[in-house]
């Protein structure tokens, strides 16, 4: 133990990482939300308590309880400055982490909506704060566009891709991905204008599927949206024909140990998804999904797969693995 005990303390902090499944909302420093919400106390929902609500500490009895602090999540940001500063001060507690390269996420309407601009401007927005943080901190970054499931889902996919071919389809947007309810209703045609954005747009895909145990989301995002990349995918584990298919495939999953504790989609009995993966040689990377909601980064969830598996071998190799399967840098796309 003590072989480990001092790896985890001198060598993780400085490991180079990439995080290839992060959303923005989820990894803003908690104390700059607060600050940013007290521009507009009267918009905070009345049974939302900012001390209890605003992180997840613990697990939950489900993903929807999870999601409880995207109720004041999505009440900011109200400006291009406040943009400007919550993405510095995302990308600065990035750097605490060692993170070389982030493929952050973002629905980008809500931002459109909150402060009465277009698609297009809002995209504009964010791109210039991303690059502008990028530049402060070193940190290389694509962005991924977030689709939430739903029977608008169409509508707002229109808008996203109408949006990015308006701008000239900037280099810096990377990918899309499709999260939410996974047991939600959406189009049937949904499909075509993700596959419109890979092979029209040149966008990664990556689908938010198996996070809560429905196995057939994970054999929908390979087999119809024809996803390049698997967000959470812990039903995976549970069938060795759907990992027997990813590693053929070689679809990498975004493995996000803290946040599948906490969202119970593995629960407290449960083995971590990487023990079947690493058996299986499924190909997946370590990601930290939202890491200020846990108030904890990408180190920890180093942490927990080095104290799980001893694998230390495969920590020091992993930096290549997420290069590879990036969006920004790899070979899936």
């Amino acid at each position: 133990m003590s072989i480990i005990r001092n790896f985890e303390n001198d060598v993780i902090i400085n490991l180079p990482k990439g995080d290839l499944h992060v959303h923005l909302n989820g990894a803003i420093p908690s104390n700059f939300v607060r600050r940013l919400l007290e521009k507009i106390p009267d918009q905070i929902p009345s049974n939302f308590d900012l001390d209890k609500h605003l992180n997840i500490l613990e697990p939950q009895n489900n993903l929807f309880e999870y999601l409880k602090p995207w109720q004041v999540l999505n009440l900011i940001p109200r400006s291009k400055d406040d943009l400007e500063q919550i993405v510095l001060q995302t990308f600065l507690n990035f750097k605490l982490a060692n993170i070389k390269f982030v493929e952050i996420r973002n629905t980008i309407l809500y931002i459109a909506n909150l402060n009465n601009i277009t698609v297009e401007v809002a995209l504009i927005w964010i791109l210039t704060a991303l690059d502008n943080a990028s530049k402060s901190t070193g940190i290389d970054y694509g962005l991924i566009i977030t689709i939430r499931r739903s029977e608008q889902a169409c509508v707002d996919m229109i808008k996203i891709l109408s949006a990015i071919e308006n701008l000239g389809l900037p280099k810096k947007i990377i990918g899309l991905d499709l999260a939410g309810n996974e047991d939600s209703t959406i189009p049937e045609n949904l499909p075509f204008f993700f596959k419109k954005g890979k092979y029209e747009l040149n966008l990664g895909i990556t689908i938010h599927a198996g996070e809560t145990g429905n196995l057939n989301n994970i054999l929908e995002a390979v087999h119809v949206f024809e996803a390049d990349r698997i967000g959470h995918g812990t039903a995976a584990m549970h069938c060795k024909k759907t990992m027997d298919l990813l590693r053929e495939k070689d679809i990498a999953v975004e493995v996000c140990p803290i946040s599948n504790r906490r969202t119970n989609s593995l629960t407290e009995d449960d083995a971590y998804t990487f023990h079947q993966f690493l058996k299986y040689k499924v190909p997946f990377v370590l990601c930290s999904d939202n890491p200020a909601i846990h108030n904890l980064n990408l180190v920890e969830d180093y942490k927990v797969f080095i104290q799980e598996t001893n694998d230390i071998d495969f920590l020091t190799k992993h930096y290549k693995d997420q290069k590879k399967y990036s969006f920004l840098y790899g070979e899936v796309r």
